[in-house]
Order: C-alpha cells, then structure tokens, then sequence
C-alpha cells in the first residue's frame, strides 16, 4: 500500500507505476478532492475506486454518483468490511474488463466480416454484370429469329439474374443492419403507387397462375418512409406469397389505415408458417419447411 495526502501527489505516482485499485477519500490536502482525482484515475488510467469517507451526506452522495465509484465505505468501519468491498470491487472491474475486450473483439469481428462481404459482393456483381451484357447482345444479334424456346430462355437468365442482384443488395442491408450502418432515408412516399407498381411486376414473373390484388384506401397522403426499403420488403413478401403457393390462385397485398398507423398485409393461399418457424421468422437465416403437404393457411 502507498498512501499520499493530495490528489495531486496521487497522479503523480501515476508515473512510476499503476496500482490496482485506489483507496480514496472525499476531503484531500490540495486543490483537488477525492471526487475530481476519481474521474480522472478511471478516465484516464481505468483504475478501479473505492471511497473511504466520513461524509454521508447527500450531497456528497450525490457527487460521488456521478462518477460511479466501485464502492463506498463510511467511517467507522470493520476491517473485513473494508477487505470485502475492495476484493468485490477488483473482482467487478476485471469483470468490466473482460466484457470491453470482448466487445472490442466482436466489433473486430464485424468490420472484418463487412469488408469481407462487400468485396465478395463487388466481385460477384462483375461478372454477373457480364453474363447480363452478353445475353442482351446475343438476344438482339438473333431479333427477329429466335424461338418461343428460346425467347423463354433469355427471359429466365434476365430473371435469375435480377434475382441474384436482389439477393446481393439484401445481403449487404443485413451487413449494413449488424454493422449499424444501415442508412434510413426516409421521404414522403405515394405508398398506394408503389404497391401497384410492385403488384404489376410479381404479377408479369408469376404468370397466368397468380392473381394478384391490391385492396387500398381511396384517398391516402404520402407517408414518411424509406422507398427503397420499403419496397424490397413487399417485393420479397409478394415474391415470397407466389413462390410457396405452388398450386397458384390469389395473392392480396391490403393497405389499411388504423389511428395513425399504415398496416401493410399480404395474404396467400400456399403452405403457411408453422408454429414452430413462426418463433424464428425474425432472425437472420432462417428458413421453415416448405412440404405440400402443411394445411394451407392464411397469414397477414
């Protein structure tokens, strides 16, 4: 144990070595009380301090609160109280630790992970942008002499293509989405245009099968959204709606307004979610059973 009167005498020692925790009064010899040396001991060293003081004063309190000390002991006191608080308090503070280095790591781990993804998505998406080019040429340099068969083909590596450009944007939202950086821009948005928008263009990919519908207000004020958001979201819950609704039939997108609150519901008649994947619907990579043969349901 080394003891000095002052705060400042304190700092100094700073220089000659660090000590694991700091025994510390509220009234010192000096400028500078127990209080302000405190601040500075966790700040700028990350010593734990533990207050040894005649003052229970609520003000003093009250101050001491404020710099979150990792105990307080008033005088008189027992011994083995003084030794539990400051072995609690050394124990608390390697806790803290090891909790920050942790942290620390895992964000290590984020940042590795989003660069990691953002160059594989770059170059993903170069020679995807090739496969697109060289399709469009050969299309054109047969216009007029292709087959429906071979009309339909073309058509296929249009769509897979796109699919896979939508798969690589939403990869990056959830990359952005973990690493924070998912940007939320939101504009006044005619939300009835954009449903009817989307509806006709699942409605082109699905074919003759699907009926899709939209049930909306007559009369709706553009509402404060991100765009480009929220149209991946009920691109993907349309999209979604067609893909497990295998034996076809209607698929409705409603928009119904509820005491200030814009409920978007998109109903089908495929497979449903059991009970069980409903639980998981929310985390990331997860995926229900698609077997025919589940009761259809509808869900909203």
């Amino acid at each position: 144990w080394d003891s000095v009167a002052s705060g400042e005498e304190a700092l100094a020692m700073m220089a000659t070595g660090q000590p694991d925790l700091a025994l510390c009064d509220i009234q010192l010899a000096g400028a500078m009380d127990g209080v302000a040396l405190s601040e500075i001991l966790q700040e700028r060293f990350d010593i734990p301090v533990v207050f040894l003081t005649a003052h229970a004063d609520v003000v003093t309190l009250e101050r001491a609160k404020r710099v979150q000390p990792f105990g307080y002991i008033v005088k008189p006191f027992q011994e083995k109280d003084l030794h539990v608080s400051l072995e609690v308090a050394i124990a608390r503070h390697e806790a803290e630790q090891n909790l920050r280095a942790i942290a620390t790591k895992d964000r290590e781990l984020r940042e590795i992970k989003a660069r990691f993804l953002g160059t594989a998505v770059h170059d993903i998406r170069n020679p995807l942008a090739t496969i697109a080019l060289a399709a469009d040429m050969l299309r054109h340099s047969l216009a007029g002499a292709t087959s429906d068969r071979q009309d339909r083909y073309f058509q296929r590596i249009e769509n897979s293509v796109e699919s896979i450009r939508t798969l690589l944007d939403e990869v990056l939202d959830l990359n952005r989405l973990e690493s924070e950086q998912l940007a939320f821009t939101p504009v006044p948005v005619d939300v009835v245009r954009l449903c009817e928008a989307l509806i006709e263009e699942v409605q082109e990919n699905a074919g003759d099968r699907y009926r899709l519908t939209l049930c909306a207000p007559i009369a709706l004020d553009p509402i404060e959204l991100d765009e480009v958001l929220m149209q991946r979201i009920l691109s993907n819950l349309l999209s979604n709606a067609v893909k497990y609704s295998p034996a076809g039939g209607p698929v409705n997108l409603e928009l119904i307004w509820e005491s200030g609150w814009l409920v978007l519901q998109v109903r089908d008649r495929g497979i449903g979610i059991t009970p069980e994947a409903q639980e998981k619907i929310f985390q990331a990579f997860q995926r229900g059973p698609t077997s025919a043969t589940f009761r259809a349901r509808v869900w909203g």
